[in-house]
Parts: C-alpha cells; sequence; structure tokens
C-alpha cells in the first residue's frame, strides 16, 4: 500500500496522453468510422476499446480533482475544491450548451417543432439528458455534475468510513443505471406496471440510464487519489486484460462491471508511468479538450455540406471531423498566447 502523498507533486504525462487518444475514441463512437466493415469480431473488439473512453476520462477527471487535496476529502477546504469544480463544469456546461444552440434550433425547424413544443425539449435536454441535437458530448460534464453533487453531499453527512460507503453507494447507482437502461431495451417484454415505470423513466432521461454511471468512475479516480494498491505491474496488466475480455464477452450488466475494473485498472498503470517533461503533454491535454467538445461541429458542417444528410457516417466524417478538430486545437494554442483571447481559456 502506498500513500498517494507521495506523488501531489507528480505530473502525469501520461495522463495527457491518455486523453488525447480517448478524445479520438470519442469521436470514432459519434462518426463511426467502421460504418460499412462487415467484420463482426473486428467490430466487437472495436467497440469494447471506444466505450472505455468516456468512463476513462470520468475516473482520470476523478482523479486529478482528488490527487490536489490533503487530509480528510469532508474537510471543509476540499469540500471547497469539489463544490469549485461543480461550479466550473456548470459553466461549461452552459457555454457548451450556448454554443451548440445554432444547431439545436437547425434541428427543431426541420422538425417542424412548434415553440412549445421546441422549449420543453430544450429544458428536457438540459436538465434530464445532457445533450441535445449533435451536442452528444456534453452529457459528460452533466453527469460529472450530478456525480459530484452526490460525492459532495454524502462527504458531508456520512459519519464514518465515508470512502467506503461512497465506493458502495457509486456501485449500486451504476448497476441500477445499467439496469435500467437493460429494461428500456426491453421494454416491451415487462409486465404492465413496470412497463409504465421504465416508460416514464425513458421519457424524463432519454432511453438510459448513463446520466449516473458517472459517479462510479469518479470514484475510482478518488480511490487511486487517496491511496494505491501496489499491485505488480505485470498483475495489473493480466488482470487488465481478463477484465477486457469480461467487457467485451459477459452479458450487459457484468460486462458494465468488468468495464468498471478495466478502468480502475486502466488508471492505476497510467500513475505509475512516468515521462520527463516536454511541450508536447500540454499540447496533447489542450487538443484532447478542443477536439472533445468540437468535433460534433465539425461532423454537423461536413455532412450537411457533403452530403445533405444527418448523420452521416464513415471513415470521411471521422477523419475530417478529427482533423479539424486538431487543427482547430493548435489555433487556440497559437491565440492563448495574445491576452486578447484569454476567455478561450475559459471554454476550453
Amino acid at each position: 500500500m502506498v500513500n498517494m502523498n507521495n506523488y501531489k507533486e507528480k505530473n502525469y504525462y501520461s495522463l495527457d496522453i491518455c486523453k488525447w487518444v480517448l478524445a479520438i475514441f470519442v469521436i470514432a463512437i459519434h462518426t463511426h468510422p467502421l460504418e460499412n466493415y462487415n467484420s463482426e469480431i473486428v467490430q466487437k473488439i472495436y467497440d469494447s476499446i471506444v466505450t472505455m473512453a468516456v468512463p476513462i476520462f470520468f475516473t482520470i477527471s476523478g482523479f486529478l480533482l482528488f490527487n490536489k487535496m490533503e487530509g480528510d476529502y469532508s474537510e471543509f477546504q476540499n469540500l471547497c475544491k469539489i463544490k469549485i469544480h461543480i461550479i466550473k463544469l456548470l459553466r461549461l456546461y452552459c457555454m457548451w450548451t450556448l454554443i451548440y444552440i445554432p444547431i439545436t434550433i437547425y434541428d427543431y425547424i426541420n422538425k417542424g417543432y412548434s415553440l412549445i413544443k421546441s422549449l420543453l425539449l430544450f429544458v428536457r435536454g438540459f436538465l434530464f439528458i445532457g445533450e441535445h441535437y449533435y451536442s452528444w458530448p456534453l452529457w459528460y460534464l452533466l453527469s460529472s455534475i450530478i456525480s459530484l453533487f452526490a460525492i459532495f453531499i454524502l462527504f458531508k453527512f456520512l459519519k464514518q468510513k465515508k470512502i467506503k460507503k461512497i465506493i458502495f453507494i457509486s456501485v449500486i447507482v451504476f448497476v441500477l443505471a445499467h439496469i435500467m437502461t437493460l429494461l428500456i431495451s426491453i421494454n416491451d417484454k415487462l409486465p404492465y406496471a413496470a412497463k409504465m415505470f421504465v416508460k416514464i423513466f425513458s421519457l424524463g432521461f432519454g432511453g438510459n440510464g448513463r446520466l449516473f454511471i458517472g459517479m462510479a468512475y469518479i470514484t475510482m479516480g478518488m480511490i487511486t487519489a487517496n491511496k494505491q494498491i501496489k499491485f505488480n505491474k505485470y498483475i495489473i496488466f493480466i488482470l487488465l486484460l481478463l477484465s477486457f475480455f469480461g467487457h467485451m464477452f459477459f452479458p450487459p450488466i457484468l460486462s458494465s462491471l468488468c468495464l468498471l475494473m478495466v478502468v480502475f485498472l486502466t488508471i492505476q498503470m497510467l500513475v505509475i508511468i512516468n515521462f520527463n517533461k516536454y511541450k508536447i503533454w500540454y499540447i496533447l491535454r489542450k487538443s484532447s479538450t478542443v477536439m472533445y467538445f468540437t468535433h460534433m461541429i465539425f461532423f454537423f458542417i461536413y455532412t450537411l455540406v457533403r452530403y445533405k444528410e444527418l448523420p452521416h457516417y464513415g471513415m470521411d466524417s471521422f477523419l475530417v471531423s478529427f482533423i479539424c478538430a486538431q487543427v482547430l486545437s493548435i489555433f487556440i494554442l497559437m491565440l492563448e498566447k495574445n491576452k486578447t483571447f484569454n476567455w478561450l481559456k475559459k471554454i476550453f
């Protein structure tokens, strides 16, 4: 067992590299580069890999937040850090929702929705789903806000063994969220009462329980920041492979629990990898943020102009979205050197 206080001053450049790769995975999730590829096993491996992206983002976020803290997480100064981070995420969520509003309005007009219906759908998407048309990446922010608020409340009011209780609660919520997602997919086969409950949940939260899975992943990051279980790196790798195969081949709920283990072991591996300091790590860190939030804008523009239909999946959509977002990130890095463009740091 290693106390993570020894790691407080360490720079985790491995996380910067990982976040850049994960941003590419997110672009792939949304643009389907293998849309026309028919190999079932390749598709299975691909899906299992790219679906790790957002869970690992959650976990890295949790690790970086709690790694800044000293002492008991329920102490006043640490609760303030959680609160400040929630406010930062809320500001980002509102700003990026506004940035995507033109695309949201396009969708409402294109579908012929009335003003009242559009407003109701917008409120539902903003408060209960975390996305609107083509702003699919933003659910991560809303889920993070909900998860950290729950963790904040639990740290404030739980009396003893707070971390263990939060781990237990987060895993229970995680399992229930995946059960709801599964029930929604088989809603027609459920008894009437269950069908009505699931339908109401689906109408409220957009057809799945994903908003509630973030807490478990953030908790995995918190555990890593609090104390790192010192496994031999080869044991971590073997457990990682076994968990990944479980994620690939087990039924949905067990697969999700295996993914939780994959994410936990991945962050354990990443924090013990050392790299020397180079400017490229900061570039990758900034690029990952820009790519994550902007790729859907490029995807929307490209497919609308090129194909006159939305969405149009394929390798070309993936490459255009990735390259344009990456070029934009380099451009933003250049602009940020000028004080006139300091405002860019507030949205990226």
